[in-house]
């Protein structure tokens, strides 16, 4: 089903990293404080995916698009805003 144009590619990519950052942000908050597992996980998976399509440009074989970057980056931070804006809503003040 992916993998059959470069905009599928990205879509995998981006479903791929918004999975890595969230499962991270999980595993990481049972250390830290939220805000910061947050962030860690998001420059993690930031990082990742980045040095994942460096390191594929030079295998042979493989290819390494932009479209595919920019999908990393589209899942990873679309994750990240999500749980940002989730963990905004559930920890509100109330107004009383």
């Amino acid at each position: 089903f992916f993998g059959q144009s470069d905009l599928h590619g990205a879509i995998g990519h981006m479903a791929l990293m918004a999975s890595l950052v969230l499962v991270l942000f999980i595993g990481i908050a049972q250390f830290i404080p939220a805000k910061y597992a947050l962030l860690l996980a998001t420059m993690i998976v930031f990082a990742v995916g980045t040095s994942t399509e460096v390191y594929q440009a030079g295998v042979f074989g493989r290819s390494s698009t932009l479209a595919d970057l920019l999908g990393n980056w589209a899942g990873t931070f679309a994750a990240a805003y999500g749980l940002a804006f989730l963990s905004s809503l559930l920890h509100k003040p109330s107004r009383r």
